[in-house]
């Protein structure tokens, strides 16, 4: 896999972490504003790699991500 097709999976498994923590459908989830799932987010990295078009990650950078996005949630 390409490192912009990992890219876009670890960051679809971040909003899927998000909405299922929220308990939010796909549509809901849709409708909320950035600053809305930002503040969800609440990890600044986490954050970035949602947002960020212009960030290159290298692929120890995402597997990090992928270890963060595994533990957000635990505490909120």
């Amino acid at each position: 896999m390409n490192p912009s097709e990992y890219r876009k999976r670890v960051q679809q498994a971040l909003f899927t972490k998000i909405r299922v923590h929220h308990d939010l459908t796909r549509d809901q989830m849709a409708l909320k504003p950035p600053a809305e799932i930002q503040s969800m987010i609440g990890n600044p990295r986490l954050v970035e790699l949602a947002y960020s078009k212009e960030r290159k990650y290298s692929p120890k950078e995402l597997r990090e991500l992928m270890q963060a996005i595994r533990r957000w949630g635990g505490g909120n």
